[in-house]
Protein backbone atom coordinates (compact mmCIF):
# COMPACT_ATOMS: atom_id res chain seq x y z
CA UNK A 1 0.00 0.00 0.00
CA UNK A 2 0.78 3.94 -0.35
CA UNK A 3 0.79 3.99 3.40
CA UNK A 4 3.27 1.42 4.07
CA UNK A 5 5.71 2.66 1.46
CA UNK A 6 5.26 6.83 2.97
CA UNK A 7 5.39 4.75 6.58
CA UNK A 8 8.98 3.22 5.33
CA UNK A 9 10.41 6.17 3.60
CA UNK A 10 9.65 9.02 6.75
CA UNK A 11 12.06 6.79 8.44
CA UNK A 12 14.97 5.87 5.69
CA UNK A 13 18.58 6.96 7.26
CA UNK A 14 18.87 9.11 3.99
CA UNK A 15 16.19 11.70 2.31
CA UNK A 16 13.79 8.88 0.09
CA UNK A 17 12.12 9.87 -3.12
CA UNK A 18 8.40 8.30 -3.06
CA UNK A 19 7.44 7.90 -6.54
CA UNK A 20 4.10 6.71 -7.33
CA UNK A 21 3.90 4.36 -10.24
CA UNK A 22 0.99 2.84 -10.03
CA UNK A 23 -0.89 3.27 -13.44
CA UNK A 24 -4.18 3.96 -11.70
CA UNK A 25 -3.12 6.69 -10.45
CA UNK A 26 -1.90 8.56 -7.43
CA UNK A 27 -3.63 8.94 -3.76
CA UNK A 28 -0.95 11.16 -2.04
CA UNK A 29 -2.01 14.83 -2.88
CA UNK A 30 -5.53 14.19 -2.38
CA UNK A 31 -4.87 11.58 0.94
CA UNK A 32 -1.85 12.54 2.93
CA UNK A 33 -0.78 16.17 1.29
CA UNK A 34 -4.65 17.38 1.42
CA UNK A 35 -4.82 18.52 -2.31
CA UNK A 36 -2.90 21.39 -0.80
CA UNK A 37 -0.45 21.25 -4.01
CA UNK A 38 -2.24 22.42 -7.12
CA UNK A 39 0.19 23.22 -9.19
CA UNK A 40 2.28 19.87 -8.65
CA UNK A 41 3.33 17.93 -11.48
CA UNK A 42 3.56 14.50 -11.88
CA UNK A 43 5.28 11.65 -12.57
CA UNK A 44 4.53 11.63 -16.28
CA UNK A 45 6.21 14.89 -16.71
CA UNK A 46 9.33 12.54 -15.74
CA UNK A 47 8.95 11.01 -19.11
CA UNK A 48 9.35 14.46 -21.06
CA UNK A 49 11.97 15.32 -19.45
CA UNK A 50 14.19 12.31 -17.31
CA UNK A 51 16.39 14.90 -16.12
CA UNK A 52 13.90 16.89 -14.32
CA UNK A 53 13.18 14.49 -11.12
CA UNK A 54 14.61 17.43 -8.85
CA UNK A 55 12.48 19.83 -10.24
CA UNK A 56 9.29 17.22 -10.35
CA UNK A 57 9.53 16.51 -6.57
CA UNK A 58 8.09 17.85 -3.56
CA UNK A 59 9.51 18.25 -0.33
CA UNK A 60 7.42 17.16 2.51
CA UNK A 61 8.15 18.56 6.37
CA UNK A 62 5.40 18.02 9.23
CA UNK A 63 4.79 15.80 12.15
CA UNK A 64 5.39 12.38 10.31
CA UNK A 65 8.33 13.34 8.86
CA UNK A 66 10.45 14.76 6.09
CA UNK A 67 10.85 12.66 2.77
CA UNK A 68 10.26 13.87 -1.05
CA UNK A 69 7.07 12.84 -3.42
CA UNK A 70 6.64 12.80 -7.08
CA UNK A 71 3.12 12.78 -7.14
CA UNK A 72 1.54 9.89 -9.06
CA UNK A 73 -0.88 10.37 -12.20
CA UNK A 74 -4.13 12.63 -11.33
CA UNK A 75 -6.36 10.62 -13.54
CA UNK A 76 -5.86 7.09 -14.27
CA UNK A 77 -7.24 7.54 -18.24
CA UNK A 78 -3.71 9.37 -18.01
CA UNK A 79 -1.95 6.00 -18.33
CA UNK A 80 -3.15 5.37 -21.70
CA UNK A 81 0.58 5.52 -23.60
CA UNK A 82 2.21 5.38 -21.10
CA UNK A 83 3.37 1.81 -21.60
CA UNK A 84 6.62 3.21 -23.75
CA UNK A 85 7.24 5.75 -20.63
CA UNK A 86 7.79 3.54 -17.97
CA UNK A 87 11.58 2.36 -19.22
CA UNK A 88 12.67 6.22 -19.50
CA UNK A 89 11.14 6.69 -16.13
CA UNK A 90 12.81 4.27 -14.12
CA UNK A 91 16.20 4.52 -15.48
CA UNK A 92 15.76 8.82 -14.45
CA UNK A 93 14.60 7.04 -10.43
CA UNK A 94 17.96 5.13 -10.72
CA UNK A 95 20.10 7.78 -12.13
CA UNK A 96 18.39 10.51 -9.74
CA UNK A 97 21.05 10.79 -6.31
CA UNK A 98 18.51 9.66 -4.01
CA UNK A 99 17.13 6.46 -2.65
CA UNK A 100 14.03 5.98 -4.26
CA UNK A 101 10.48 4.26 -3.19
CA UNK A 102 8.34 3.40 -6.39
CA UNK A 103 4.97 2.73 -5.55
CA UNK A 104 3.95 -0.11 -8.27
CA UNK A 105 0.23 -0.32 -7.29
CA UNK A 106 -1.04 -3.70 -7.88
CA UNK A 107 1.28 -6.79 -9.75
CA UNK A 108 0.13 -9.25 -11.89
CA UNK A 109 -2.74 -7.56 -14.03
CA UNK A 110 -2.11 -5.82 -16.90
CA UNK A 111 -1.98 -2.24 -15.68
CA UNK A 112 1.44 -2.52 -14.15
CA UNK A 113 4.75 -0.69 -14.93
CA UNK A 114 6.34 -3.64 -15.74
CA UNK A 115 9.61 -2.12 -17.09
CA UNK A 116 10.19 -0.13 -14.25
CA UNK A 117 11.32 -3.55 -12.95
CA UNK A 118 14.40 -3.35 -14.73
CA UNK A 119 15.58 -0.70 -12.21
CA UNK A 120 14.83 -2.56 -9.52
CA UNK A 121 16.68 -4.12 -7.13
CA UNK A 122 14.57 -6.29 -5.14
CA UNK A 123 10.68 -6.82 -5.50
CA UNK A 124 8.61 -6.63 -1.82
CA UNK A 125 4.96 -8.38 -2.13
CA UNK A 126 3.34 -6.21 0.88
CA UNK A 127 0.20 -8.80 2.25
CA UNK A 128 -2.19 -9.66 5.08
CA UNK A 129 -1.09 -13.44 6.15
CA UNK A 130 -4.61 -14.86 5.28
CA UNK A 131 -5.87 -17.44 2.50
CA UNK A 132 -7.55 -14.89 0.55
CA UNK A 133 -4.39 -12.99 0.48
CA UNK A 134 -1.97 -15.97 0.02
CA UNK A 135 -4.54 -16.90 -2.84
CA UNK A 136 -4.55 -14.08 -4.72
CA UNK A 137 -0.77 -13.20 -4.65
CA UNK A 138 0.37 -16.43 -5.93
CA UNK A 139 -0.61 -16.03 -9.52
CA UNK A 140 0.55 -12.44 -9.90
CA UNK A 141 3.80 -13.42 -8.28
CA UNK A 142 3.89 -16.41 -11.31
CA UNK A 143 2.73 -13.69 -14.05
CA UNK A 144 5.67 -11.55 -12.72
CA UNK A 145 8.05 -14.08 -12.34
CA UNK A 146 7.17 -14.95 -16.22
CA UNK A 147 8.03 -11.64 -16.81
CA UNK A 148 11.32 -10.91 -15.06
CA UNK A 149 12.50 -14.07 -15.09
CA UNK A 150 14.62 -15.00 -11.87
CA UNK A 151 16.99 -12.02 -12.04
CA UNK A 152 15.06 -9.79 -9.50
CA UNK A 153 14.94 -10.98 -6.47
CA UNK A 154 11.64 -11.06 -4.38
CA UNK A 155 10.28 -10.94 -0.77
CA UNK A 156 7.31 -10.34 1.18
CA UNK A 157 6.00 -8.06 4.12
CA UNK A 158 3.08 -8.92 5.97
CA UNK A 159 0.98 -6.45 7.36
CA UNK A 160 -1.01 -7.75 10.66
CA UNK A 161 -1.30 -10.92 12.26
CA UNK A 162 -3.54 -13.95 10.62
CA UNK A 163 -4.08 -17.25 9.73
CA UNK A 164 -0.77 -18.20 8.41
CA UNK A 165 2.50 -18.48 9.90
CA UNK A 166 5.47 -16.85 8.22
CA UNK A 167 6.80 -20.43 7.39
CA UNK A 168 3.84 -21.18 5.67
CA UNK A 169 3.88 -17.86 3.52
CA UNK A 170 7.39 -18.64 2.55
CA UNK A 171 7.10 -21.86 1.51
CA UNK A 172 4.16 -21.38 -0.73
CA UNK A 173 5.22 -18.31 -2.22
CA UNK A 174 8.96 -19.56 -2.19
CA UNK A 175 9.93 -15.92 -0.96
CA UNK A 176 11.49 -15.00 2.11
CA UNK A 177 9.27 -12.85 4.95
CA UNK A 178 11.36 -9.76 5.58
CA UNK A 179 8.79 -8.54 8.54
CA UNK A 180 5.28 -7.68 9.70
CA UNK A 181 3.88 -3.91 9.75
CA UNK A 182 1.22 -4.08 12.48
CA UNK A 183 -2.31 -3.30 11.90
CA UNK A 184 -2.38 0.74 13.31
CA UNK A 185 -5.48 2.43 11.79
CA UNK A 186 -4.42 5.66 13.86
CA UNK A 187 -1.31 6.04 12.51
CA UNK A 188 -1.68 5.02 9.35
CA UNK A 189 -4.42 7.96 8.88
CA UNK A 190 -1.78 10.07 9.42
CA UNK A 191 -0.43 9.56 6.32
CA UNK A 192 -2.99 8.03 4.24
CA UNK A 193 -5.42 11.24 5.33
CA UNK A 194 -2.87 13.84 6.77
CA UNK A 195 -4.10 13.35 10.17
CA UNK A 196 -3.11 15.17 12.77
CA UNK A 197 0.31 13.63 14.66
CA UNK A 198 0.68 13.65 18.53
CA UNK A 199 3.15 12.91 20.54
CA UNK A 200 1.90 9.48 20.30
CA UNK A 201 2.96 8.90 16.84
CA UNK A 202 7.07 8.63 17.23
CA UNK A 203 6.64 5.40 19.20
CA UNK A 204 3.50 4.20 17.57
CA UNK A 205 3.40 0.28 16.53
CA UNK A 206 3.13 0.73 12.60
CA UNK A 207 6.18 3.09 12.61
CA UNK A 208 8.41 0.96 14.36
CA UNK A 209 7.20 -2.24 12.66
CA UNK A 210 7.91 0.32 9.18
CA UNK A 211 11.35 0.54 10.70
CA UNK A 212 12.39 -2.91 10.89
CA UNK A 213 10.84 -3.40 7.65
CA UNK A 214 13.02 -0.95 5.98
CA UNK A 215 16.02 -2.38 7.79
CA UNK A 216 14.91 -5.55 6.44
CA UNK A 217 15.28 -4.66 3.18
CA UNK A 218 18.43 -2.42 2.94
CA UNK A 219 20.15 -5.74 4.21
CA UNK A 220 19.23 -7.38 1.30
CA UNK A 221 19.75 -4.64 -1.31
CA UNK A 222 22.59 -2.18 0.46
CA UNK A 223 25.18 -3.61 2.08
CA UNK A 224 27.20 -0.36 2.64
CA UNK A 225 24.11 1.39 4.45
CA UNK A 226 25.40 2.71 8.29
CA UNK A 227 22.96 1.59 10.86
CA UNK A 228 20.59 4.04 12.88
CA UNK A 229 18.93 3.78 16.07
CA UNK A 230 15.02 4.36 15.81
CA UNK A 231 13.65 7.48 15.38
CA UNK A 232 9.88 6.84 14.76
CA UNK A 233 8.38 4.54 12.20
CA UNK A 234 4.67 3.80 10.21
CA UNK A 235 1.50 3.04 9.57
CA UNK A 236 -0.01 0.23 8.26
CA UNK A 237 -1.14 -0.54 4.60
CA UNK A 238 -2.91 -3.70 2.85
CA UNK A 239 -1.91 -6.22 0.45
CA UNK A 240 0.29 -5.38 -1.94
CA UNK A 241 3.64 -6.76 -4.29
CA UNK A 242 6.94 -4.68 -4.06
CA UNK A 243 10.47 -5.06 -5.58
CA UNK A 244 14.01 -3.76 -6.08
CA UNK A 245 16.40 -4.10 -8.59
CA UNK A 246 19.88 -3.04 -9.67
CA UNK A 247 20.56 -0.45 -12.69
CA UNK A 248 23.10 -2.64 -14.65
CA UNK A 249 26.55 -0.93 -14.68
CA UNK A 250 25.53 2.09 -12.80
CA UNK A 251 26.65 0.67 -9.69
CA UNK A 252 23.74 1.94 -7.93
CA UNK A 253 20.84 0.18 -6.23
CA UNK A 254 16.95 0.78 -6.88
CA UNK A 255 14.69 -0.57 -4.76
CA UNK A 256 10.97 -1.35 -4.77
CA UNK A 257 8.09 -2.78 -2.17
CA UNK A 258 5.02 -2.81 -2.76
CA UNK A 259 2.58 -0.53 -0.66
CA UNK A 260 -1.10 0.38 0.01
CA UNK A 261 -2.66 3.56 0.88
CA UNK A 262 -6.02 1.73 2.29
CA UNK A 263 -7.54 -0.93 4.51
CA UNK A 264 -8.77 -3.26 1.67
CA UNK A 265 -6.93 -6.33 1.20
CA UNK A 266 -4.93 -7.74 -1.84
CA UNK A 267 -1.69 -8.10 -3.81
CA UNK A 268 -0.30 -4.00 -4.62
CA UNK A 269 1.79 -1.99 -4.91
CA UNK A 270 6.12 -1.46 -5.05
CA UNK A 271 8.42 0.91 -4.23
CA UNK A 272 11.96 1.63 -5.25
CA UNK A 273 15.07 3.01 -3.88
CA UNK A 274 18.44 4.01 -5.26
CA UNK A 275 21.52 4.64 -3.83
CA UNK A 276 24.08 6.96 -5.03
CA UNK A 277 26.59 9.67 -3.14
CA UNK A 278 26.12 12.12 -0.55
CA UNK A 279 26.98 15.10 -2.74
CA UNK A 280 24.14 13.87 -5.78
CA UNK A 281 21.54 13.87 -2.75
CA UNK A 282 22.49 17.00 -1.56
CA UNK A 283 22.37 18.47 -5.42
CA UNK A 284 19.07 17.31 -6.02
CA UNK A 285 17.54 18.60 -2.73
CA UNK A 286 18.60 22.06 -3.66
CA UNK A 287 16.65 22.17 -6.79
CA UNK A 288 12.99 20.63 -4.53
CA UNK A 289 9.81 22.73 -4.22
CA UNK A 290 9.06 21.91 -0.28
CA UNK A 291 5.50 21.59 1.05
CA UNK A 292 4.96 22.44 4.47
CA UNK A 293 2.19 20.51 6.39
CA UNK A 294 0.12 23.86 6.21
CA UNK A 295 0.34 23.91 2.49
CA UNK A 296 2.66 26.80 2.25
CA UNK A 297 5.56 26.07 -0.53
CA UNK A 298 8.79 27.71 0.32
CA UNK A 299 12.26 28.31 -1.86
CA UNK A 300 15.53 27.11 -0.60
Amino acid sequence: MTTTVLAVASLWPTEALVAECDPAGGTIVPGMLGGNVPDTANIADLAADPGSVGEQAVAVDGAAGHWLVLPGLPDPRFAVGMDAAWGPIGQALAECGLDVVADLGRIGGRDVAYPLLAAADLLVLVMRPTLRQVAAALPRLEVVRRSIGDQLPIAVAVIGYGSYSHRHIARVLECEVLGVVPEDPRTARVLSEGAPAGRWYRNAPLRQGAHRLGKAIRRRTVPATPSTSFAGPPPSARTAPALALKTPGSGRTLQAASADGGPSPGPASGRMTNRAGRSETTTAKARLRPYTSSGRRETR
